[in-house]
């Protein structure tokens, strides 16, 4: 599963949402860049709980 991050989103929000995904049970690869930020999911997805997203 990818996630793009909102434009504007501090570095360090999308990071504490990075956590809480990890969590969940799923491995997050971040990808920051100058614009957009992009998160990278690897596992089972379905474990995640929507309200989180």
């Amino acid at each position: 599963m990818i996630i793009a991050i909102k434009h504007g989103v501090s570095r360090e929000d999308a990071r504490e949402f990075t956590d809480a995904l990890e969590k969940q049970g799923v491995k997050v690869n971040f990808s920051g860049g100058a614009i957009q930020t992009v998160l990278g999911l690897v596992g089972d997805t379905t474990v995640i709980e929507e309200k989180t997203i």
